[in-house]
């Protein structure tokens, strides 16, 4: 999924890719300018997080309308987790992961950002029509069927299971869900950046390739550089975390 460094080609299509990676740059460059200069001075930390949040939702849309539009070729937003656990292997490092099958957490379903995979157009009529208010979504219940990851400090829910059902009880904003496990991704960021074009290792500026859809790298590496402000600000939500960050210090 990834090689070591790589390695520009010395061809038109170099000159292609140089074009391309200029225009994701500047558009990566457009959301940190809002967080570090709006005009109003809203604190970075807040503005990172409404940021997560629009890019998920946002996100999570594009998919349910290719899902509808394409049937079998649409994107997977789930990668996004998988992107930076391959960048933590490739680095040889050591996530720090909490397991709560037993006794899952639960939220309120639009509490936090939840990425979510709706890969099927006709499940995702069915939940919308099924998920109403005479039957409110209730994750709890089912939890056996749910799988959602809470990513630190991303501070988003990764969702592997009940995509469908979670995209409508959103978009109802009624019923609540559980979280399964909680992931540490703060290793990752004295080790690696992104910026806007590619995820490239800190020690010695060479860039890690990876070979996944465009759209899923570049909102990958915005929300990894967005938590970058959470964590820099000692942003937790303790609603989530609550004790959990005591056993990772």
């Amino acid at each position: 999924m990834f090689g070591f460094l790589k390695k520009k080609k010395k061809n038109i299509s170099c000159e292609t890719e140089t074009d391309k990676n200029k225009i994701t740059i500047d558009r990566f460059q457009k959301y940190l300018n809002l967080v570090n200069n709006n005009r109003l001075g809203y604190d970075p930390v807040q503005c990172a997080k409404i940021f997560i949040e629009i890019i998920v939702e946002h996100l999570n849309y594009d998919e349910a309308l290719q899902a509808i539009e394409k049937e079998h070729d649409a994107q997977d937003n789930s990668l996004i987790e998988e992107i930076y656990s391959k960048i933590e292997s490739y680095l040889l490092l050591n996530r720090k992961t909490i397991y709560m099958e037993k006794v899952p957490m639960k939220i309120g379903i639009n509490k936090l950002p939840i990425l979510l995979n709706p890969w099927n157009g006709e499940r995702i009529l069915y939940n919308f029509i099924g998920i109403n208010d005479d039957n409110v979504f209730d994750g709890v219940l089912f939890s056996s069927n749910i799988q959602n990851h809470y990513l630190y400090p991303m501070n988003i829910i990764v969702c592997k299971g009940a995509n469908h059902s979670q995209l409508s009880a959103r978009y109802q904003n009624k019923g609540e869900t559980v979280i399964n496990e909680i992931k540490n991704f703060t290793s990752l960021y004295d080790k690696v950046k992104f910026d806007g074009a590619n995820y490239i290792k800190v020690e010695d500026n060479a860039i890690i390739e990876m070979e996944y859809d465009e759209n899923i790298l570049f909102y990958s590496g915005m929300i990894f550089e967005l938590g970058r402000y959470l964590l820099g600000g000692n942003y937790s939500n303790s609603d989530i975390l609550g004790s959990y960050l005591n056993l990772w210090r």
